[in-house]
């Protein structure tokens, strides 16, 4: 949880003590691009853009933002990117269709960034007769396939005990959902924030909307991932880009009033957040056990789903490289050590 007791801090002075000298404004410095997203929980994105953390640990940032981590992969595997930040969901899918994996230009996880339990939600007309997980059975319901969202209502069906072939799972984009639950043309919808508000807002004479509690269910996790190539090539880059995150997490920290600014300014988001959405946000940069069970746990939906590739072998410690983050800060990584891991140069 974000400590909003640790007002006063210098941002970053940790982070910036690890690092070599960064280059000067004025020097050639390197240039990243950065694919961020409209999710509530990529607010380090908007706050590094905003406060220029990224130029402060010597790294030329462009930073340019899609409407989900799905479309910001796309752009990653494509050449449009350097950098891009998403939820595991895409990222597994990629790596099960796969064809030859293990190529210099594959996506491949740096840190995690953030977790929680409070920025997905379930959400149902209350005109469509449900009142409990069970009245979903035969239900129409808007995921946007092949994220989070999907994985999302997975869990909670297995949570239930509700076979996931009897519910009407229909795929729509993140937004576009809240118009399509409004009108009707579905009974149910798993939508992330800021998304979520907008289904809220109904328009007069529309359905009045409620949820079911995904919080014991779902946590999301948020992650930096770049290609085996970029690190190979820049590692030193790729370790200040995640410098960079680790000041704006620690602003974000200390000033979260304008942290949340800075978010709005850049999304428009059409309603506050709330102190209780805010609060279980959990921000910082790790490789932990907890994403090496993350991404298995995600494996798991993936193969029961029959995803193309699903039947074969996934090495979890393939899909991370913790060398940028290890030559940072040490002390974030506890995962294993690769057998073939190269030292970091």
């Amino acid at each position: 949880m974000i400590n909003l007791a640790r007002i006063g801090l210098v941002a970053g002075i940790s982070s910036l003590l690890s690092l070599p000298p960064a280059v000067r404004a004025d020097e050639t410095a390197d240039i990243a691009r950065i694919a961020g997203a409209v999710y509530l929980g990529d607010i380090p994105t908007a706050v590094a853009d905003k406060f220029s953390t990224f130029q402060s640990n010597g790294v030329q940032a462009v930073v340019e933002y899609s409407e989900s981590g799905q479309r910001s992969l796309a752009r990653l595997r494509s050449g449009e990117v350097d950098f891009a930040l998403m939820a595991l969901t895409p990222f597994v899918l990629d790596r099960l269709a796969d064809p030859d994996p293990g190529q210099p230009d594959d996506p491949i996880i740096l840190a995690s960034l953030v977790h929680s339990g409070e920025l997905t939600r379930l959400l149902f007309r209350d005109d469509a007769g449900i009142e409990r997980p069970a009245d979903l059975v035969g239900k129409r319901i808007a995921v946007q396939c092949g994220t989070n969202t999907d994985f999302a209502l997975w869990l909670f069906m297995q949570f239930h005990g509700i076979e996931p072939g009897s519910v009407r799972r229909q795929c729509v984009d993140f937004g576009r959902t809240a118009q399509v639950l409004q009108t009707g043309l579905v009974d149910a919808a798993v939508l992330p924030d800021p998304w979520s508000f907008d289904a809220h807002r109904s328009e007069a004479g529309a359905s009045a909307m409620s949820a079911f509690d995904l919080r014991r269910i779902y946590t999301g996790s948020w992650v930096l991932v770049t290609t085996r190539h970029v690190v190979e090539g820049h590692l030193a880059r790729a370790s200040r880009i995640l410098a960079a995150y680790l000041d704006a997490i620690e602003l974000t920290e200390n000033r979260p009033d304008q942290a949340l600014e800075a978010y709005n300014a850049r999304h428009f988001v059409p309603a506050p957040v709330s102190r209780e959405q805010w609060e279980a946000l959990d921000f910082d940069v790790t490789l932990t056990w907890a994403l090496i069970s993350a991404v298995r746990q995600q494996l798991d939906w993936a193969r029961s789903m029959g995803a193309d590739g699903s039947e074969q072998p996934v090495a979890v410690l393939e899909l991370i490289d913790p060398r940028p983050l290890r030559q940072l800060q040490p002390h974030r990584v506890d995962i294993p050590v690769r057998l073939n891991e190269a030292p970091a140069r």
